[in-house]
């Protein structure tokens, strides 16, 4: 400091041309002075620091505010030095209360009167740097192991639903209980992507991954729609091309008219339904056409079921007219 290196006398001989040289004139406004003259660059640091010292006509209470001020300064290197403490410890939080509490010292009106201000200035801004690449850092590995834990979730949902999507393949073992419990897989799976909307637009590989299953679910619900519509199919339509069959079969060993007329009767209707209704579940859902079901015990397709309620329909006919038709309908039991 200047009042150590010169001699009383010469300091404040100094102190007093350059107050009445600068335009400076003391009192309580003096900090002001100093500090505007110092932001022009009109006034080199260690003179400001020297007449902030000693005080251009008012030493006393200038060495009161630098007091402050170095009490302030302190506060500042201590806060800084806890946010980095707290910064290593991974408890960004409390590092960002501390340089928050820093900050308000640094704004102390008293910390004009500090030479080295600005390089506390300094020290806070690159503090409140590590900081944020502190929570910048920290975000990403939650977002990893969002990523991870989601992909997951979804995998197992995926691992679930192809395996109910495997007991499907079976369609002549095919109930309406399997086609449910794979239906509530793929509900599953669409749950879990659900939910992880929000890390598909943080996280491009997550976004990708989750497109492929996607894409993969709406492949598994086309094939949920057509087991569907098939159990449907072997529960009405096929149903009553069975019936009709027996009926048909037990009519032609009936010995009393009437009876045989009113069996064969059942068993017209119940062909006319399997071929009326099977064509319109067809005509809705192509795909259904070629799947595989039993037709009196063997194997066929739906429609070649229909195609034979159709010739059912014609066989019943010439049954009950008498006239050539059809000896029996397609698909009789053996």
């Amino acid at each position: 400091m200047l009042p150590k290196i010169l001699s009383e006398a010469v300091a404040k001989r100094k102190r007093a041309e350059w107050c009445a040289t600068s335009g400076l004139h003391g009192g309580p406004d003096l900090r002001k002075q100093i500090a505007a003259m110092r932001h022009l660059a009109l006034v080199p640091r260690a003179l400001a620091a020297a007449l902030l010292c000693a005080g251009c006509a008012h030493e006393g209470g200038l060495q009161v505010h630098l007091a402050n001020a170095e009490a302030s300064a302190k506060k500042v290197d201590e806060q800084i030095k806890e946010a980095d403490a707290r910064l290593k410890a991974g408890e960004l939080d409390r590092a960002d209360g501390a340089l928050a509490e820093g900050k308000k010292q640094l704004a102390d009106p008293e910390m004009v009167y500090y030479p080295d201000r600005d390089f506390l200035h300094d020290r806070m801004l690159s503090a409140e740097r590590r900081l944020a690449q502190a929570r910048e850092q920290k975000a990403l590995r939650e977002l990893a192991d969002q990523v991870a834990a989601q992909k997951e979730r979804v995998g197992k949902a995926s691992a679930q639903l192809k395996g109910d999507l495997d007991a499907l393949q079976h369609r002549e073992e095919l109930t309406a209980r399997k086609v449910a419990k794979a239906q509530e897989s793929a509900n599953w799976v669409n749950t879990e992507l659900e939910d992880g909307k929000g890390i598909e637009a943080r996280d491009a590989a997550y976004a990708a991954f989750a497109q492929a299953a996607r894409k993969q679910l709406g492949a598994a619900g086309a094939q949920i729609a057509v087991c569907d519509k098939l159990v449907a199919f072997v529960a009405g339509p096929l149903a009553g091309a069975e019936e009709a069959r027996g009926l048909f079969e037990q009519a032609q060993g009936e010995e009393k008219a009437n009876k045989k007329a009113e069996m064969l009767g059942v068993a017209r209707t119940r062909f006319q339904d399997c071929a009326k209704v099977g064509s319109a579940m067809l005509a809705a859902t192509p795909a259904l056409e070629k799947e595989a079901v039993l037709m009196a015990g063997a194997k066929s397709t739906a429609r070649a079921a229909v195609t034979a309620c159709e010739t059912g329909v014609k066989a019943v006919d010439a049954a009950l007219s008498g006239k050539k038709g059809p000896k029996k309908p397609a698909g009789k039991r053996k």
